[in-house]
């Protein structure tokens, strides 16, 4: 294995048990990996269900930590973990969904300028921390676009009132997205993706302290994804670096193997 490079390989969670766990190591061995990603369900929703998965997850990482693997747990971010065919939604009306300029509401994803959902977030980001992995990752929904519509940012309310005091006047959505998409440079557009990049900003400077607070040596990282280069305001590196805090900056970059296999974003299988 070269030195320079650590390979890491993600695990259903919910899959590692004590029937399982030595079998699943034995994989990792062979296929010589240096790291573990334990992934869970989606611990904002589950919070009756919570206490059962922490020590699952609890029970995975002592186990792989003590085989002399690297551990850490992969967490889902903002939102798109909900099913992708059919009405379900995920915590419908607990939070101020993730909005379109079309005015087009997530039904899976929310703002992190609605306290409610960031108070939340920390407690379960606190939960995870408090099991002391190596890492956090945090998936690639760290991100206000890319979601459905004309999705520049999130113009959910609490954004437009953001906006509005940036900005000095009220705008309606339909004119923003005039601004934003169309014409040259210009000062609409640039507050805008100062709002949503200064939103994710902040929200990442929220979560590194959260977790300073239980284990300052957790290095805390996210998925780099499309809109997080551009669209967001706001680059991956520069988050990275926010969310790493003082430990060294941890950083997934866009791309996987299923991309070519389901074609999305036009790849072709071989």
């Amino acid at each position: 294995m070269n030195d320079k490079y650590t390979l890491t390989i993600p695990l259903i969670n919910a899959l590692s048990t004590p029937s399982t766990r030595e079998t699943y190591y034995g994989e990792l061995s062979r296929a010589g990996a240096q790291r573990v990603l334990l992934c869970p369900p989606r611990l904002l929703g589950s919070a009756d269900e919570r206490p059962a998965v922490l020590e699952s997850l609890d029970e995975n990482l002592r186990f792989y930590a003590a085989k002399g693997l690297e551990v850490g747990v992969w967490l889902d971010g903002l939102g798109h973990g909900a099913p992708l065919t059919g009405p379900e939604t995920y915590l419908a009306g607990c939070y101020t969904p993730i909005c379109s300029l079309d005015g087009v509401e997530s039904q899976d994803s929310y703002c992190p300028l609605d306290p409610s959902f960031a108070q939340a977030y920390c407690a379960m980001i606190r939960d995870v921390a408090a099991l002391h992995p190596a890492l956090i990752l945090i998936d690639d929904d760290f991100r206000l676009s890319l979601r459905n519509g004309h999705d520049v940012g999130c113009a959910c309310t609490r954004h437009l009132d953001a906006y509005t005091q940036r900005l000095g006047k009220r705008i309606t959505r339909d004119a923003l997205a005039q601004q934003i998409f169309s014409g040259g440079p210009n000062r609409y557009r640039d507050i805008w993706l100062d709002l949503m990049g200064d939103t994710l900003r902040d929200f990442a400077r929220l979560l590194r302290q959260t977790v300073d607070a239980v284990d300052p040596s957790i290095r805390l990282g996210h998925c780099a994804c499309i809109p997080t280069w551009d669209t967001d305001g706001v680059d991956s590196l520069e988050l990275a670096q926010i969310f790493a805090g003082s430990t060294r900056p941890l950083l997934r970059l866009i791309g996987a193997p299923y991309w070519a296999a389901t074609r999305s974003f036009g790849m072709r299988s071989p």
